[in-house]
C-alpha cells in the first residue's frame, strides 16, 4: 500500500481575547485562558477538512448508481476549468470507471489543489 502525505488546506481559526481589568501581570495568562473564545470555523472549511481526512483512510467502494454522469477525471477537470461546473451545480465521487468511492469531490477542490489524481473517473451528480 502506498502512503502519501496529504497537506490539508490552511484553516483560518479566529480567537477573541478579552483583556481582564485590574489583573496583575503574572495572573494575566490564567485570565486570558479563561476568557479565550474560539469561534467555529466556516462550514466550507470544515467540509474541505473532512474530505481531506477521508482521502487518508481506507476507501469504501460502492456499485455505480443508475443516476449521475460517469466521466473521466480529465474531462471533469476540463469542465471545471471552463466554468461548466461550480460547487452550486452539484458534486461528484471518485471512481475507477467500474465502481464509485465514498469520497466526495467538488469543483472548488481543483482550485484548492486537493484533487486526488490516482482515480481515473468521477461520477458527477447535478442538483
Amino acid at each position: 500500500m502506498k502512503i502519501e502525505k496529504i497537506e490539508p488546506p490552511k484553516v483560518r481559526m479566529y480567537a477573541i481575547r478579552k483583556k481582564p481589568k485590574n489583573v496583575p501581570v503574572l495572573s494575566t495568562l490564567t485570565y486570558w485562558m479563561d476568557d479565550l473564545r474560539v469561534l467555529e470555523p466556516d462550514e466550507e472549511i470544515v467540509e474541505v477538512l473532512i474530505r481531506v481526512v477521508k482521502k487518508s483512510r481506507k476507501v469504501k467502494w460502492e456499485k455505480l448508481p443508475d443516476y449521475g454522469d460517469l466521466m473521466t477525471l480529465a474531462s471533469w477537470i476540463s469542465c471545471v476549468e471552463q466554468g461548466g461546473f461550480i460547487d452550486y451545480d452539484g458534486f461528484g465521487h471518485y471512481s475507477d470507471g467500474k465502481r464509485m468511492t465514498d469520497i466526495m469531490v467538488k469543483p472548488s477542490d481543483l482550485s484548492r489543489g486537493i484533487i486526488d489524481t490516482k482515480y481515473t473517473h468521477i461520477v458527477w451528480f447535478n442538483r
